[in-house]
């Protein structure tokens, strides 16, 4: 199949799909046609030509005006009515305190809350015979609540730090007094290692030399704002992430490392 007609096969699925035209079934086309419509799209060269005419594509306000203000959808999924609660909008976007203990492991301040998305979960009527895929799932928000409500579901997320934060938060397989305890004997090994440097976890620290004090290699520092940290609690959270890879191979590993980066 050529590129030109692969777009004029996609163009018609679109067409179909939407049932532009009167008696005509979204059906004709299968999912086949359509993948073969996109075969070799990238490296389609909109300026060649078939049968000595030019091949153009309609451009995304002609399509806007014609095909897609001519369709219709070909089904509609009824919602149910909503279980939340109407409140002030800076009270919806918080998270509720039922709700910490799932979600606050690591959260952008900008996160919707939890509590919207089981609340369209149940408006969709989302089940364990559903799936719902969440395409930029962040720190897995979506995720957390379909794992809690039995509902099968997908996430993909493009950014290192919170496909880390996604994959600790919905991994719920680890024993969670033995991760408490784990995390209290690496607080406890951090606590007496500054104790022999002459530095209190909580009490003062007024005579601590500056020499005495950790610092990030100079590449690292570069990345972060001017004394956005202080030398103290730089030097605390060195350590504690020394101890932390001293138990790397520990199964509590990655949720220690999450909890770090939350803190």
């Amino acid at each position: 199949m050529s590129r030109a007609v692969g777009y004029a096969r996609a163009e018609q699925f679109l067409r179909k799909l939407t049932a532009v035209d009167d008696g005509e079934n979204p059906n004709d086309i299968s999912p086949s046609d359509l993948k073969n419509s996109y075969s070799e799209q990238s490296n389609f060269d909109p300026a060649q030509q078939i049968n000595g005419e030019a091949v153009t594509l309609p451009n995304a306000e002609q399509l806007t005006s014609s095909t897609l203000a001519k369709s219709r959808p070909v089904f509609q999924l009824p919602l149910k009515a909503s279980i939340q609660p109407k409140r002030p909008n800076g009270a919806a976007n918080k998270l509720e305190a039922t709700d910490r203990s799932a979600h606050n492991w690591y959260r952008f301040v900008l996160s919707f809350p939890p509590h919207l998305v089981r609340d369209y979960l149940h408006r969709f009527g989302a089940n364990a015979q559903t799936v719902c895929l969440d395409p930029f799932c962040g720190t897995a928000t979506t995720l957390v609540e379909c794992k809690k409500l039995g509902v099968p579901s997908v996430g993909v997320e493009s950014h290192p730090m919170s496909f880390f934060a996604a994959q600790v938060k919905t991994d719920w397989t680890l024993d969670s007094q033995g991760l408490v305890d784990h995390a209290q004997d690496i607080a406890q090994r951090c606590v007496a290692k500054l104790a022999l440097q002459g530095i209190s976890d909580e009490g003062k620290n007024s005579r601590i030399r500056g020499s005495i004090l950790r610092k990030l290699p100079q590449e690292t520092e570069s990345l972060l704002l001017t004394n956005s940290i202080s030398p103290l609690p730089l030097h605390k959270t060195l350590i504690l992430l020394d101890e932390l890879r001293t138990a790397s191979g520990s199964q509590y590993h990655r949720a220690e490392l999450l909890a770090l980066a939350q803190g």
